[in-house]
């Protein structure tokens, strides 16, 4: 296994090799070697006799290539202030991320800090305040432009230490990481590591902690934790089932809360929740309304009033809900306690109960999973989640429900909406596949009876065509919109699979019905080809930081072979690449449901009410929630174009860091870039700054492409306003023939005289790098295949530019001789990244 340096052992190397004046501190001594000519070279390979730009001109500039120019000694050594790599080392499995930017965090300061005055009102203490929850200060310090995550997991062994400081807490789940930069991790959970207190009188116990997600809530301003977990045994008077024939019924939802990102959180409660959303008289006692509801008066509470202004509610319609005898109720009017699950489906779910009874009168069989929090554009909460297999039934299928808030589900939106193997899941409201339920009955003796039952309901839905085998599974769902389009991204075989990765379905509202696109999938995923590096990238989770969005997956600990010689599974470690939308085919949803269709009516004859026009009605009316309303005629956004999903990764390699986290605000200045090409295709010009990583198949066809005549690729990158740049990577192509092994030349035309550079030596405004090596890592030559993502990099001190040429041959192919004819002289390029920024 290759060591990896990095962190405090590279600046200690990097200290040590800074010798002369003008370096940063902390910087590598890059030294500049005696310019090579003033003048155009011409007599490289590849280059034209009558060549304007040259490969080498000027100063021959000195940089690092990060793993590429230490790989004969074994060792990687990597400046991780700007690069991350996926190292295994986090060992952690289905992690939930949130990014807390400093506006957030002042937000959420901010609501606590009216909350208590209002909650304590005349008591109310500064001091006390900031020594329970901390300063504006230590807020900015501790918890603004920070990464927080967690993961499965829990505990019922908690330290004597944790128990004195939480007298309550009696187990606890899912361990809690923070980071500045999504690549190191620090766990920080208040207990023992752990987010989630339990305690003696909850719900929830540490059996089957799974797949936690994290979010703030722009409402309240608090820190929401979601995950499943299973509920106690044998308890009396519960709202949930205590006796199950098979250990998977336990499995529920679970909501906990808290007012910071690191918690500790608690398991949510009507009283606790409303508490940080509702008004207070200047005693301190809740304030209340009365309203007719239904025919009856009722004393509901209001919303403070700088929650209901974020709201822009008037004071005529910023009731908040019930309050009675000194309790919350949630908006349906029901107790939620510590005791009560806050999603609590096999409760009070009619339909549910009926369709999945379970042994117990009054509760359903209805296990549920992978919890995942969505809130819309409109501002509108939704729960997306797996239905787990149990005794009543096989498979891992997701649904959602939408939310009034986080303690209130709208019990008639629960939607079935994505189903192992099948295309979509459409719900109209009155047809249904016919399932087979399991029902069990208790006997006397103790003993349980099965029969196997035939169900129809309009809830269970109907499935689409079978359009891809995926054994049972569609868990690990994570849904973003954008553009008034919803992407359902979601995990199948099981994680147990190297082909466990996140795949992706599309729909223009949050209902569905969600078409699964499996030419644009996996998003991150192994693509067939060389899955040798990373691979089981699957249950993830999406985190915008900035204008950047990254998919947090966990992946295999060995990519090749994940058990054991015993046979055991052995792990799961976390990983991160960047993910983004592309629409160069110009798809339209109307060209996806039409395709979808044709397929539908082709492959699924058997059901014939399946036809054009009843499929038509069902994407109308939005999997019958009439979410455009039910005036509605025409499929909505039909003629939108659609951007697709894509990720770039699951990498091995050197990658820029997140840009929140870049030192000197530096950002990737090459998508701002005019892009000229001097020897190559000018219209794969496009691709050279476009963000997207070539990784899967189907990506192929975006790369920039050299030119046939003169067997290379010349493109130049020129800015209006002159750039500092701290670095570039030439990113290869995902395809061995056409992939390089190195880079030619560099060639930076200078806006300015670097302040290091040696008086005694010649300026001429110009500065080089020549034959740049791709990482070695990312060729896979026994196979004749790339392991996606590597690149040419260079890091070097930093120097001012308004222009950058970059020459690549075809000679350096990694095998020239692959190809025959014309197609021997073309080498692509997948992407350029260029680290820099504005020039003061």
């Amino acid at each position: 296994m290759r060591k990896i340096i990095a962190g405090i052992l590279l600046s200690i190397i990097i200290v040590m090799l800074a010798i002369f004046s003008g370096c940063e501190k902390g910087m590598i001594d890059y030294k500049i070697s005696v310019p090579h000519s003033s003048v155009v070279q011409n007599e490289q390979n590849g280059e034209g006799a009558e060549d304007s730009v040259g490969l080498y001109s000027g100063f021959k500039l000195g940089y690092d290539a990060g793993f590429a120019d230490n790989d004969e000694n074994s060792k990687y050594l990597f400046d991780d202030r700007y690069y991350y790599f996926n190292q295994i080392r986090t060992i952690s499995a289905d992690p939930g991320v949130m990014f807390v930017s400093e506006e957030q965090a002042m937000d959420s300061y901010n609501k606590l800090l009216v909350r208590e005055k209002k909650v304590k009102s005349t008591a109310f203490d500064l001091t006390a305040f900031e020594k329970e929850y901390g300063t504006k200060e230590e807020w900015l310090a501790e918890y603004s432009d920070m990464f927080v995550m967690v993961v499965t997991s829990s505990t019922a062994s908690l330290s004597s230490k944790t128990k004195q400081e939480y007298e309550q807490a009696t187990e606890a789940m899912y361990p809690l990481y923070v980071s500045k930069d999504l690549s190191n991790w620090k766990l920080s959970g208040k207990l023992d590591g752990y987010a989630v207190m339990l305690t003696s009188d909850c719900w929830a116990t540490s059996f089957c902690s799974w797949a936690p997600e994290i979010v703030r809530d722009p409402i309240s301003g608090l820190f929401m934790i979601v995950g499943s977990t299973g509920v106690r045994v044998g308890e009396t008077d519960a709202e949930y089932p205590t006796e199950y024939v098979d250990k998977w019924d336990r499995l529920t939802l679970a909501i906990a809360m808290s007012e910071t990102p690191i918690g500790p959180y608690k398991i949510i409660s009507a009283n606790e929740y409303y508490s940080y959303l509702a008004e207070y008289n200047e005693d301190g006692s809740v304030k209340t309304v009365m309203q007719e509801i239904d025919g009856e008066q009722k004393q509901m509470s209001v919303y403070r009033k700088d929650v209901s202004e974020f709201l822009g509610k008037t004071e005529e319609n910023a009731v908040l809900t019930e309050y009675k005898d000194g309790e919350f109720f949630n908006k349906n009017g029901n107790r939620v306690t510590v005791n009560t699950p806050p999603i609590n489906i096999a409760y009070y779910h009619e339909k549910i109960k009926e369709i999945y009874p379970n042994m117990q009168e009054g509760f359903g069989t209805y296990p549920a999973i992978d919890i995942n929090p969505l809130i819309d554009s409109r501002g509108d909460l939704y729960m997306y989640f797996s239905m787990h297999s149990s005794s009543s039934q096989g498979g891992n299928r997701v649904w959602v429900i939408k939310m009034k808030d986080w303690v209130s589900p709208q019990w008639e939106t629960l939607t079935h909406v994505s189903s192992p193997s099948a295309s979509t899941v459409y719900t109209d409201g009155v047809n249904s596949e016919t399932i087979s339920v399991n029902k069990y009955t208790k006997n006397p003796d103790g003993t349980k009876t099965k029969e196997t039952v035939s169900v129809n309901d309009p809830i269970v839905g109907i499935k689409g065509y079978s359009n891809i085998n995926e054994d049972g599974v569609n868990e690990g769902a994570h849904v973003i919109e954008k553009d008034g389009f919803y992407y359902l991204t979601y995990s199948p075989f099981g994680y147990g699979s190297r082909g466990y990765a996140v795949y992706m379905a599309i729909a223009n509202n949050p209902y569905g019905p969600f078409i699964k696109i499996p030419k644009f999938s996996p998003v991150i995923g192994i693509d067939g080809e060389s899955g040798d590096y990373m691979s089981g990238t699957g249950h993830h989770a999406f985190v915008w930081a900035g204008d950047e969005l990254f998919a947090v997956y966990h992946c295999f600990l060995n990519a090749s072979d994940n058990t054991s010689a015993s046979g055991a599974f052995l792990g799961r470690a976390i990983g991160f690449d960047r993910v983004g939308f592309y629409d160069y085919d110009g798809i339209t949803f109307g060209d996806i449901v039409d395709e979808h269709i044709a397929n539908e009516i082709e492959k699924n004859k058997t059901k014939v009410y399946l036809t054009k026009e009843w499929i038509e009605s069902v994407f109308v009316s939005c999997n019958n929630s009439y979410y455009y309303g039910k005036d509605v005629s025409t499929i909505y956004n039909k003629d939108k174009v659609v951007p697709i999903l894509y990720g770039c990764g699951p990498t091995r390699s050197l990658q820029p860091l997140p840009e929140v986290a870049q030192p000197n605000g530096y950002t990737n200045v090459a998508d701002k870039a005019k892009i000229e090409i001097i020897y190559g295709d000018e219209k794969t010009a496009k691709y050279a700054t476009d963000g997207l990583i070539t990784y899967q198949k189907w990506s192929k066809d975006y790369e920039l492409v050299g030119d046939v005549a003169n067997a290379q690729l010349k493109v130049k990158l020129s800015w209006d306003k002159p750039q500092s740049l701290r670095n570039i990577m030439i990113y290869n192509s995902r395809s061995y023939e056409y992939a390089f092994s190195k880079v030619r030349s560099v060639v930076f035309k200078l806006a300015s005289k670097p302040s290091w550079y040696p008086s005694d030596i010649t300026y001429n405004g110009y500065c080089y790098i020549k034959d740049i090596k791709v990482d070695p890592y990312s060729i896979n030559a026994d196979n004749q295949a790339m392991r996606k993502g590597g690149s040419a990099m260079a890091t070097f001190n930093e120097i001012t530019v308004s222009e950058v040429i970059i020459t690549i041959s075809a000679l350096d192919k990694i095998e020239p001789d692959l190809l025959r004819g014309d197609l021997k002289n073309i080498v692509k390029v997948s992407e350029i990244f260029i680290l820099g920024k504005d020039s003061e």
